[in-house]
Order: C-alpha cells, then sequence, then structure tokens
C-alpha cells in the first residue's frame, strides 16, 4: 500500500512539475510574470489582470485539491488539527530557502526543509540531560539556524529565478559605414 501511494504520488508530482513548467514559458505565464512585476503596465497592454489572477488561482487550488485527495486517501482520515500553522510556516521556508519564481527551487527548498526536519530528529536524542520538549524547542531551533545559514549565503534562494535578458539592437554593417563618413 505504501510503495503504491508513493508512486502515485511521485507521478502527480511530476505531471504537475511539467504541467507548471509548460505553463511559466507560455503567454499565459509571461502575464503572470508581468503582473507580478507591474500590474499596471499588463493592465496598459489591454490583458484583464483580474480574470488571469483568479485563472492563476484556480490553477492553484486545483493542485492544492489534487494533493489534499491523494494524501486523504493515504491516511483516510482529515482533520483540521493536522495542520498546524508551523506546517504552512516550512512550506513558506521552502519557497525562500529554494528560491522563489522557479518550480525547481521549489522542489529543492522542499527537500532541504524535509532534509533538515528529519535529520534533526536523529541528533536531540544524543544531546544528554534534555527534556522532550526542550528537544523539540532544540530541533526547531537547529532547523532555523541552517535555514538562516542557507538564506545568508544565499539571499534569493538555491535556485533563484533567471531572467532572460532581452537581446540588444545592433546596427546594420551600412550604419556603421555612414557613421563613420561623417566623423
Amino acid at each position: 500500500m505504501l510503495f503504491r501511494s508513493l508512486g502515485i504520488v511521485v507521478a502527480a508530482t511530476i505531471v504537475l512539475f511539467f504541467l507548471v513548467e509548460r505553463l511559466v514559458t507560455s503567454p499565459f505565464g509571461r502575464v503572470l510574470r508581468g503582473i507580478r512585476d507591474d500590474e499596471q503596465v499588463v493592465q496598459v497592454a489591454g490583458k484583464n489582470v483580474v480574470m488571469f489572477k483568479i485563472k492563476a488561482f484556480a490553477f492553484g487550488t486545483a493542485a492544492l485539491g489534487l494533493a489534499g485527495g491523494l494524501y486523504g486517501h493515504f491516511t483516510s482520515f482529515i482533520a483540521p488539527d493536522l495542520f498546524a500553522p508551523l506546517l504552512t510556516l516550512y512550506v513558506k521556508l521552502s519557497l525562500l530557502a529554494g528560491g522563489l519564481g522557479n518550480s525547481i527551487g521549489a522542489v529543492v527548498g522542499a527537500v532541504l526543509v524535509v532534509f533538515f526536519l528529519e535529520s534533526t530528529r536523529f541528533i536531540i536524542p544524543l544531546v544528554p540531560g534534555i527534556s522532550a520538549v526542550q528537544g523539540a524547542a532544540l530541533r526547531e531551533l537547529l532547523i532555523a539556524v541552517a535555514l538562516l545559514v542557507v538564506l545568508r549565503f544565499y539571499a534569493r534562494g538555491l535556485v533563484p529565478e533567471s531572467i532572460p535578458q532581452p537581446p540588444l539592437p545592433t546596427a546594420p554593417p551600412e550604419a556603421a559605414v555612414a557613421i563613420e563618413r561623417v566623423r
């Protein structure tokens, strides 16, 4: 059961990853990036900003609904108290550590945060003379320090968004000869 669920989740993650990558490079993705950078410029260009935001929200909620459905199928029980505010913080930290603006950064950040969360679980029993509550606090402190170190040296994340530079216009060779004649 565990490996079948893992296979389904990995397959869904790969499909969603490639869908998001296609979406980012499409005209729709360029409009969304433009909205993120400067909403007024996109409005002046004649795009319906509100409709693009609604479509992006719908796509995101569909992906989250799929993730929730897979999680519910795996655990066969969902309750609101399972989703603590700390979980939301871990998701935000994953995005910051990986890099905002690209899918690969989100995956790298998620792997990094889960690695920190699970590796500190094995370090805490090695510290003598602390209670379970102190161990949990020490674990959170170690995770925070590790992520602060990552963000200190990689302020834009481990995989920052690459912004392509527009090509500079070049003068035709005839114009260069004409400029030389004028001098």
